[in-house]
């Protein structure tokens, strides 16, 4: 099963990261990446068949609203 597909566990595996890293007295945040797909729209064809990489998301808005 590809990392990317939903159901394969994302969300429960960061959810155990952030636990380890905050019984660790860091700081640890979850920030879901839903909000910062591209639109099909706007996707070329060869990202169409590809929805969720790295590739298929806006990353300059996820950098500026982390900042």
């Amino acid at each position: 099963m590809n990392v990317f597909e939903k159901g394969s566990g994302k969300s429960t595996v960061a959810k155990m990261v952030k636990e380890m890293v905050d019984e660790m007295g860091r700081r640890c945040e979850i920030i879901p990446m839903d909000g910062y797909h591209i639109r099909r729209s706007d996707l070329s064809e060869e990202l169409l068949g590809k929805r969720g990489c790295p590739e298929s998301f806006n990353k300059d808005k996820f950098i500026s609203d982390i900042r």
